[in-house]
């Protein structure tokens, strides 16, 4: 991608919210799908949480660049649609933590196995298909409550004032301009 593109204060914050908004939905999808026993739609779910709080994250950072330094902001827009980079977003903010460890190991599991539950695959030793719905429900129901879990755990890391307190545009606000240079 070569969209380099520095944005304000204002509008870091409004994308920051969006994806703050959109991290709150998928948790609450997640959760009506776990009570309806729809396992793999769950897990699906807070892994699209998981890459919201990622983007969150990245587009908090970007505050700290310039707006004339291209390769920083081409840096984040190429981040802002990179799987890795959104877990590393994530990662840097676990690691501050007392179990970052533990957090961080976790995270990653549910990251790497978001094809194994996500998309039909060829597995070319076997020569066969797989199909995430050949997944035992035992494990999809544990995959999927582990994962819910954990993302309400980040929810606290991330929101330390609760997910209601992200609503509010001049926290956001406040937030960004203590890393803007």
């Amino acid at each position: 991608m070569t969209f380099v593109e520095s944005l304000s204060i204002n509008q870091l914050a409004e994308g920051v919210k969006a994806c703050e908004d959109n991290f709150i939905r998928h948790v609450e999808d997640a959760e009506i799908l776990i009570q309806r026993h729809r396992y793999l739609g769950a897990f699906n779910s807070l892994r699209l949480a998981l890459d919201e709080l990622g983007k969150s994250e990245l587009l908090k950072t970007a505050a700290e660049l310039e707006n004339g330094d291209c390769d920083g902001w081409e840096k984040l827009w190429n981040g802002f649609t990179n799987h890795k980079e959104k877990q590393k977003a994530i990662e840097s903010i676990i690691s501050s933590k007392s179990n970052a460890n533990e957090l961080g190991d976790i995270v990653k599991f549910l990251l790497n196995y978001r094809e194994a539950f996500a998309y039909v695959d060829y597995n070319e030793k076997d020569r066969k298909f797989v199909n995430p719905l050949d997944i035992p429900l035992h494990i999809q129901e544990s995959m999927s409550k582990n994962e819910h879990d954990i993302t309400k755990k980040l929810a606290e890391i991330f929101f330390p004032c609760g997910v209601n307190s992200i609503s509010d545009i001049e926290w956001i606000l406040w937030d960004i301009k203590l890393r803007s240079p």
